[in-house]
């Protein structure tokens, strides 16, 4: 596929694949590892269908591509192109009984599931209500072969000439290859199929012909032997280059975990066998300028493999300009999401980071579609550095103001952050200064001042995907495309907690252990996802009885856009931006 300079996702069926490939590249599969394989791949696509309403072709990995199998000319791509179908499916051989001869005609009602094409924007409603009832079958089968269940659905409406219930499928009648339908119906109520050549887009045959094949699907056989036909295809020496086992060389995994001498960001190292796209070098160039935290790079070495990293829009400048001064006065250095073109204009190519995702311009307060956007490109913004980088990664919003340094020692934050002992390190959400004897009871915090350590566990990666799908999942399920970061997180992060280990192969991680406790379940170190909560005191959340002498970062929240600049005024943060000179004010 990358020799035919093509794109695609990967559904990641269980958490080794997040070692092995780039993070922006993965979905995960929806569901529990334990269920059935088929089922959680439905379930994934379906949501997928919903949240875009893109098409997809869907290839196993099998099913090599010897040439490009979307060129004019191709088969599968000539039907994708023609815009008259739902569904395109191969034949297998069973079907075919062998080797077809120039005559066959495909009968329409068997085929394999491995590789095939689902129309997502011609019919969206149709083709999700279709890709529910499979769901449903599947709950109905406890769990039967996915390729039996797909065409006893499929069959049924075939056969049931019109009479199956509309509500049920959503199609009522069938039309094969432009043949007449199998009912009457609205154009929108059938679902228009057809199979693949099965001579270009073969599926296990030995008796082949390679110079007529466009993809090969090494199917019906062990891992061994598919790794034979392949070979007997001429398909399998392409992989060599990629390295052992046909795996693509991964950046800051194995053996270059354990060479220190090998630094921690590097521009030129790519995380894939790919060219890295022009927008993850200029990432790793932010990354590897202000990774430290510290504008003096040389004096706070335990902080070398953390990014300070904060975000804004143009119209939020006045906010991040008081940010950036009381940053700089205690020394510090960092990165900024940049959420609009303005925004990354004025940040310059050597701070900004382009937001990826939606951009979003002017103020934004709660329950906004564009605030809970804000709050889903931070996710994939900080997996595209962990993944390009390695990196341990602290974010805060802008109107989180350090009044004094928080990763100095004595200063809960920066204390937690220098043991290293923890994966997550969040900011309490108290509308009120807590009482002398409050203890932290771990089940939410706020999403908007928190640390995650990319360099201590592969699994945060993981675990922050999930979190980004789950956002992704919610916010395309409504009319408003709402869904808030905050409780979306902490509503996954303590199905973990209350999982008690049955829950790997969603998260990653297998157990949590709050603040040194007692983990949820047993499991090794690296399944146990380490967290721990900031001091409320030193890190106060918007609270009006905060004390000026006691706090050392304040986050100006419960308020929307000019009623934080009350609270920072009130706070005596506000002010240290002179909008007229364009500089800070001295100390």
């Amino acid at each position: 596929a990358s020799k035919l300079r093509l794109d695609w996702v990967v559904v990641a069926a269980d958490v080794g694949v997040y070692q092995e490939v780039a993070g922006d590249r993965l979905v995960p599969a929806l569901g529990v590892a334990a269920q059935c394989r088929g089922r959680r791949k439905i379930e994934t696509l379906l949501r997928i269908l919903e949240a875009t309403h893109f098409d997809l072709v869907l290839s196993d990995v099998d099913n090599v591509f010897r040439r490009d199998p979307f060129a004019k000319g191709v088969n599968l791509g000539d039907l994708i192109r023609a815009h008259n179908f739902d569904y395109i499916f191969q034949e297998e051989p069973k079907e075919l009984n062998g080797r077809p001869d120039s005559q066959h005609v495909a009968l329409g009602d068997a085929g394999g599931t491995g590789f095939s094409f689902v129309a997502g924007s011609r019919k969206p409603k149709s083709v999700q209500a279709w890709f529910a009832t499979l769901l449903a079958e599947f709950d109905l089968s406890q769990c039967g072969d996915e390729k039996t269940v797909f065409w006893k659905v499929l069959n049924a409406l075939r056969l049931s000439h019109g009479g199956t219930k509309h509500e049920t499928h959503a199609f009522q009648c069938v039309g094969m290859c432009g043949q007449p339908q199998v009912c009457k119906a609205k154009m929108g109520e059938t679902l228009e199929y057809c199979a693949m050549d099965p001579l270009v887009h073969v599926v296990g045959g030995e008796d082949t012909s390679i110079s007529q094949l466009v993809t090969y699907h090494a199917n019906d056989a062990s891992s061994e032997v598919k790794i034979k036909k392949l070979q007997t295809m001429k398909l399998w020496a392409a992989t060599q280059q990629l390295g052992s086992a046909g795996q693509p060389p991964v950046s800051g995994s194995g053996e270059q975990r354990g060479e220190q001498s090998k630094p921690a960001v590097s521009a030129d190292q790519p995380t894939s066998p790919h060219e890295i796209s022009e927008e993850d070098k200029r990432i790793q160039g932010v990354v590897q300028k202000r990774v430290g935290v510290y504008a003096d790079k040389a004096a706070h070495s335990e902080f070398g493999k953390v990014l300070l990293l904060t975000s804004a829009n143009a119209a939020y400048f006045p906010v991040y300009r008081t940010w950036e001064c009381w940053a700089s006065r205690h020394g510090l250095d960092w990165a900024v999401i940049a959420n609009d073109d303005e925004a990354y204009r004025q940040l310059g190519p050597d701070q900004g980071i382009a937001v990826i995702g939606e951009k979003v311009s002017g103020m934004v307060g709660w329950g906004s579609a564009k605030l809970d956007h804000l709050g889903r490109n931070k996710y994939a913004v900080v997996l595209s550095i962990m993944r390009l980088s390695g990196v341990d990664v602290m974010f805060s919003d802008a109107d989180n103001m350090f009044h004094r340094d928080p990763f100095a020692q004595g200063v809960s934050l920066g204390d937690l952050i220098r043991s290293q002992k923890y994966d997550y390190v969040y900011q309490e959400e108290l509308q009120k200064k807590p009482d002398p004897s409050h203890v932290a009871p771990g089940d939410g915090g706020n999403t908007g001042f928190w640390y995650a350590a990319g360099s201590r566990k592969p699994h945060i990666q993981t675990f922050l995907a999930v979190a980004l799908a789950e956002v992704d999942r919610v916010q395309a399920s409504n009319d408003m495309h709402i869904g808030a970061d905050q409780n979306i997180f902490w509503n996954m992060f303590n199905d973990l907690r209350n999982s008690h280990g049955s829950k790997q192969g969603t998260y990653g991680f297998k157990c949590a252990s709050f603040c040194g406790k007692s983990a949820t379940c047993e499991a090794s170190s690296e399944e146990t996802l380490d967290y721990c909560n900031m001091d409320p005191i030193m890190h106060p959340t918007g609270w009006e009885e905060a004390n000026p002498a006691e706090f050392v970062t304040y986050h100006a929240n419960y308020v929307a856009n000019e009623m934080k600049i009350k609270k920072l005024e009130k706070m005596q943060l506000w002010g240290i931006w002179d909008a007229t000179t364009g500089k800070c004010t001295p100390s």
